[in-house]
């Protein structure tokens, strides 16, 4: 997986109980698997807005269909880097766990659409998205936030999102960027009379972004 360059940690971090609306966001959910039980597949990633090195362990990811875990290892994240939080078990779907920042239990995100928070220990909200605004619902797809959209106020655009056209490295049919920079969210366009899918040949990232059957 490409990743940043390796992150030395400064003496200090902003703590969890010292975030602000609009510190953190949520920049791609992985909600609900072809290939693998939902419990041991799921992912999303978080970038620090913050502009300065943040600390995310107190951070409460909690959902509309009722779960809640609290990021209890001492993740240090420095300003605007992005770190992948997979939830926590004996076996990974994807192969993620070796590169996640972070691990979560008690939390799973409801294939139709779901609201996701990020809040401080205080209950302060931090970051929101409302997967029930993203349509259609997929599946085996993250969705992907547009590289140019990173931020709290970008995410909460339903125009702003994606499904992920790339593949996960360790799947044969999964497709997300975990551990990667997020696609550029582009116009698709069909050139056939099949619907567009995994089997279509994908130029990422361009002004029209064409596919077509192979």
């Amino acid at each position: 997986y490409p990743v940043d360059a390796p992150y030395t940690p400064g003496p200090t971090s902003v703590t969890a109980a010292d975030l602000r609306a609009g510190d953190l966001a949520i920049t791609e959910i992985f909600a609900s698997s072809t290939a693998c039980a939902d419990e041991i597949s799921e992912y999303l990633e978080i970038v620090n807005l913050r502009g300065a090195q943040v600390s995310l362990q107190g951070v409460r990811i909690i959902t509309g269909s009722g779960g809640s875990a609290v990021i209890t290892s001492a993740v240090v994240v420095g300003p605007g880097r992005t770190v992948l939080g997979v939830r926590s078990g004996p076996e990974q779907c994807n192969d993620l766990a070796p590169v996640a920042d972070f691990s979560y239990a008690n939390v799973l995100f409801a294939d139709l659409g779901d609201t996701i928070q990020l809040r401080g220990p205080a209950d302060v909200l931090i970051d929101s998205v409302d997967t029930r605004t993203l349509t259609p619902p997929i599946s085996g797809a993250a969705w992907n936030l547009d590289a140019a959209r990173l931020t709290a106020a970008g995410n909460d655009d339903p125009t702003a999102w994606c499904p992920s056209v790339r593949r996960i490295p360790c799947s044969s049919s999964e497709l997300g960027t975990p551990g990667y920079a997020n696609d550029t969210c582009s116009r698709s366009v069909d050139t056939d009379d099949s619907p567009v899918d995994t089997y279509d040949t994908i130029t990422p990232n361009s002004d029209d972004l064409r596919t077509e059957d192979t």
